[in-house]
C-alpha cells in the first residue's frame, strides 16, 4: 500500500518535500513513523528513536485527526496525513 504524508515544520524544511510517498506492508501508524524514517534519513531523528520505535513527540494527523500514540489506528491509502515535528519555546 503507498500514501502520502504531508510534512509541516522543520520535517518539510529538512527534507525540501512538502508530501513524502511511503511504501507499507502494513496498515499501522508506527510502520508508517519507521519506514519514512528509512525513506528521509534527513529527518529519521525526530521520526524514531535509537530502538528504532516511533518518537510519541512527532504529531500525527490522520484525516485532521491527533493520533494518540498507544491507541491502534488502521492507515488506509486513501488517508489525508500530516506529520509535525515537536515544536519548542516560548
Amino acid at each position: 500500500m503507498k500514501v502520502n504524508i504531508k510534512l509541516w515544520g522543520q520535517l518539510k524544511q529538512l527534507t525540501n518535500k512538502e508530501v513524502c510517498n511511503v511504501s507499507l506492508n502494513d496498515n499501522k501508524v508506527e510502520s508508517l513513523i519507521q519506514q519514512l524514517a528509512l525513506d528521509e534519513k534527513s529527518i529519521a531523528h525526530f521520526l524514531v528513536n535509537s530502538s528504532n520505535e516511533p518518537s510519541s513527540s512527532t504529531l500525527v494527523f490522520i484525516n485532521g485527526q491527533q493520533h494518540v500514540w498507544g491507541t491502534t489506528l488502521i492507515v488506509k491509502e486513501s488517508d489525508d496525513i500530516t506529520l509535525m515535528s515537536p515544536i519548542a519555546g516560548g
